[in-house]
C-alpha cells in the first residue's frame, strides 16, 4: 500500500519537475519522505505473531500535542484520533476536534451534530476513527482510571462499527489506554515514559 503511494508520488514528481513547479516539487518531496518514514516504522513493528493483534504506533510529539490540546482549558475535553492503517499496524497522528454540548471541570459531552460531521468527514477522506482521547481533572496516574460513564461510552463504541480505543489523560501528562481488547501501544520517539503496557507519561525528552 505504501509502496504504491510512493511510486505514484514519484511519477507525479517527474511531471512537476518537467513543468518547473518548484512549490509542488518541494511538497511532493516532503510527502515522499513522510511515506518512506511510515514504511520504515511499519516494517519495524510489523512482525506481530498474532495476526489479529492491532499495534497502535503513536509519535511522542503527537501525544504531547494531544495533551496540550486537552488541558488548554479547565473544563474536561475530548477529541477523536485517526491515522494511517497498514495491515495490523495503525499509526495515530491526526487530532480531530469536536464541538461540545456541555463542558464542566468533571464532565464533557460532545455535540451530536459535531460528532456526526467529524465521522462523515473521516469517511469522505478515506480515514477511520481509531481512538478517542479525553482528560480528567487531577494529577498522577490514579486520575487516569475510567469512570462508569467512560466505560459505558467505550462499551457502546465497541458494540458499534466504530471500535475505537479510549485513552484518558491527567493534567500532568499521564495517559492510560483503558479499552479492553487484543492490541498494544508503541510510542515512537523520545519524551514519553512507559509506566506499564498501556499507561504512559509525557515528559521532557533527555538532552543529547
Amino acid at each position: 500500500m505504501i509502496e504504491q503511494q510512493i511510486e505514484a508520488h514519484i511519477t507525479l514528481l517527474k511531471v512537476k519537475v518537467i513543468a518547473h513547479s518548484v512549490v509542488e516539487v518541494k511538497n511532493l518531496c516532503a510527502s515522499i519522505l513522510d511515506l518512506l518514514e511510515l514504511h520504515r516504522i511499519a516494517a519495524k513493528y510489523g512482525s506481530v505473531e498474532d495476526e489479529k493483534r492491532i499495534v497502535f504506533i503513536i509519535p511522542s510529539l503527537f501525544l504531547r500535542d494531544c495533551l496540550d490540546y486537552l488541558r488548554q482549558q479547565e473544563e474536561e475535553s475530548l477529541h477523536f484520533v485517526t491515522g494511517v492503517h497498514i495491515d495490523n499496524i495503525v499509526i495515530l497522528d491526526r487530532l480531530v476536534k469536536l464541538e461540545f454540548e456541555k463542558q464542566t471541570v468533571v464532565f464533557a459531552k460532545a455535540d451530536s451534530t459535531s460528532v456526526k460531521n467529524a465521522l462523515l468527514e473521516l469517511t469522505r477522506n478515506g480515514y477511520r476513527l481509531f481512538a478517542y482521547f479525553h482528560i480528567h481533572p487531577g494529577t498522577g496516574e490514579p486520575a487516569t482510571h475510567p469512570s462508569s460513564i467512560d466505560k459505558k461510552l467505550d462499551e457502546l463504541l465497541q458494540r458499534g462499527k466504530y471500535q475505537a480505543v479510549g485513552a484518558i489523560f491527567s493534567r500532568d501528562g499521564y495517559a492510560r489506554f483503558f479499552t479492553d481488547g487484543n492490541y498494544e501501544v508503541q510510542i515512537y520517539g523520545r519524551g514519553v515514559q512507559q509506566i506499564d503496557d498501556r499507561t504512559f507519561k509525557v515528559v521532557e525528552p533527555a538532552k543529547t
